[in-house]
């Protein structure tokens, strides 16, 4: 069975294959366009000239050569535009998914150049990267503020001490990534899946982690300051020594979740091996294997 890495490899081969496909196929489009227009240029000729009731004198070809031109530099200006207009834009989505696999490369210096260039062409917010695959990539440190990363996939990612406040990860898959130490405050991790990341001192003030799974998550040290847990997945959580300041657990699973006495609970007290979490979640919720450890 293939590793991530290896799916991760070749997709990102595949796609520079059909990249180069469509290069190919553009400007076979091109010459085909192009020879088109000539060849309306010269059946309007031929037909002028089965209409001319003096057939093809020499004042018709006189007249023929004089429109054959114009019609032809037409012909030319038209093709000319459309090609700079079409043209452009392919250029446009080519260096686009360019940059999207690079991103996604396990070379750490052409994924953060390539982050900065999809930020300077606007792509990194224009919703450019839902969906896309950047399994296992190298994106420690990055300044991915405010991007839209909606259902994108992040499994083993690295993604340690990047800046990624106001970040959509809206249902994305980050499932075994790296986050230590990240900045998500205001982010939006509504339905996401972060099953076994490592999110330890993870800043996450604010941010909305409502239905998200965060089953054997690690978030040790973590800052959850009014974040938004409704209803979310913490079963065998580690949340020793996290700050759940004013956060909003109603819902929220806490199975054998791992508490110690550094951490803050919403209502600004420190948990005990007395506290009954239930007054933060609801009474349905299963929290009688919420443990401390160490």
């Amino acid at each position: 069975v293939p590793t991530a890495v290896e799916c991760g490899t070749v997709t990102v081969k595949s796609e520079v294959a059909a990249m180069k496909r469509v290069m190919q196929r553009a400007n076979t489009i091109n010459i085909k366009v192009f020879a088109a227009l000539v060849g309306l240029v010269i059946l309007s000729g031929v037909y002028s000239a089965l209409r001319n009731p003096n057939g093809i004198t020499d004042e018709w070809w006189s007249s023929f050569a004089q429109n054959f031109s114009t019609e032809m530099l037409g012909a030319i200006v038209a093709f000319w535009l459309i090609e700079l207009v079409v043209g452009s834009y392919r250029e446009s989505e080519a260096k686009r998914k360019q940059l999207i696999i690079q991103m996604r490369s396990r070379d750490h210096a052409t994924a953060l150049n390539a982050v900065d260039e999809l930020r300077g062409h606007g792509w990194l917010s224009d919703g450019s990267l839902q969906g896309e695959n950047f399994v296992g990539a190298k994106l420690q440190g990055a300044y991915l503020v405010g991007a839209n990363l909606q259902g994108a996939s992040f499994w083993f990612a690295n993604l340690g001490e990047t800046v990624m406040e106001n970040t959509n990860f809206q249902d994305a898959m980050l499932s075994s990534a790296n986050l230590q130490d990240a900045y998500l405050t205001y982010a939006n991790l509504q339905g996401a899946t972060l099953s076994g990341a490592n999110m330890e001192g993870v800043k996450l003030r604010e941010a909305n982690l409502q239905n998200a799974t965060l089953n054997s998550v690690n978030l040790q040290g973590a800052n959850l300051m009014v974040a938004n847990l409704r209803d979310a997945d913490l079963r065998v959580a580690n949340l020793r020594g996290a700050d759940l300041t004013e956060a909003n657990l109603q819902g929220a699973n806490l199975l054998d979740a791992d508490f110690d006495e550094t951490t803050t609970l919403p209502d600004r007290t420190l948990w005990t091996p007395d506290t009954n979490m239930t007054r933060f979640t609801d009474p349905n919720t299963r929290t009688s294997g919420a443990r401390m450890t160490g």
